[in-house]
């Protein structure tokens, strides 16, 4: 068990956390894991996006998904473990369905499913650039309205040009995967972020 403790912008703990948590550093490469890279969003490009939301007067929200790991399956992998203490018996061992966290693979094995949801189920375009950043777009009319989100593991930032391509794009995780609206973006990545509401289009 490893517990750990989330903190908003202040600092303030807001969520207590208890994990069950595999011990991947003694993981074998080649057979208990192969594949392991998992993109995240490049600080670089979130700055970049920032302050082409204050540009554009874009919005800016936040979500997290919600056990993310455990929405991830193995795929062909069979992964055995020992119980944390008080939950085993002697001579037995557990068998994972899905992909726990302290996995080497585990970010990878996520992030598949995930960005077949984004692009597939939701429609939304990959950057080559950035392979974390997927764009959503929809004509109003004469006008297109964007959706940009950029994806750190299980974390994700949005600008958005109105609130109802935010709303499509919420509804849209919803149905697939679980995921917890934070509201409007206060603080990610180490970096705190105020936004004037009466900017905004």
């Amino acid at each position: 068990f490893v517990y750990d403790y989330k903190v908003d912008e202040n600092n303030v703990i807001v969520k207590h956390k208890a994990r069950t948590v595999v011990r991947g550093v003694e993981a074998r490469e080649g057979i208990e894991y192969g594949e392991t890279f998992s993109a995240t969003v490049r600080a670089k490009s979130l700055r970049v996006i920032l302050s082409m939301a204050a540009k554009e007067k874009m919005a800016l929200h936040q979500y997290d998904v919600e056990q993310a790991f455990l929405t991830a399956g193995l795929e062909d992998e069979i992964i055995y473990v020992h119980p944390p203490p008080g939950y085993g018996r002697d001579g037995y061992v557990w068998v994972l369905d899905k992909a726990l966290y302290g996995l080497k693979q585990a970010s990878y094995l996520f992030q598949k499913p995930f960005s077949r949801i984004l692009m597939q189920e939701l429609g939304m375009e990959r950057l080559k650039e950035d392979p974390s950043i997927y764009v959503m777009k929809r004509k109003r009319g004469q006008r297109e309205v964007m959706l940009i989100a950029c994806v750190y593991v299980d974390d994700i930032v949005v600008a958005y040009g109105d609130d109802a391509i935010r709303a499509e794009f919420q509804r849209g995780l919803e149905s697939h995967i679980g995921i917890k609206d934070i509201g409007r973006l206060k603080y990610c990545l180490g970096m705190h972020v105020e936004q004037n509401p009466t900017t905004f289009s």
